[in-house]
């Protein structure tokens, strides 16, 4: 009887409003990662390249303060 009311607690803390939020966020990435050990996916699947340099302040010369020149 003990270990029921252990278990209860334990999925009624799990599933409570702030728990709530990392316990699904942990759901997700253990399927992935699942689905990743089977195959179903790539382990870089989520892997993307941003292009920082066009129209970006990459693409020109800027100093910390805007009235110095670059």
């Amino acid at each position: 009887m003990g270990r029921e009311w252990k278990m209860r607690e334990f999925l009624e803390s799990a599933t409570g409003f702030p728990a709530v939020v990392f316990t699904s966020a942990l759901v997700v990435v253990l399927a992935f990662w699942l689905l990743a050990m089977f195959g179903a996916v790539a382990a870089d699947s989520f892997d993307t390249d941003v292009d920082l340099g066009a129209g970006s302040l990459t693409s020109r010369r800027t100093s910390p303060c805007c009235w110095l020149p670059g």
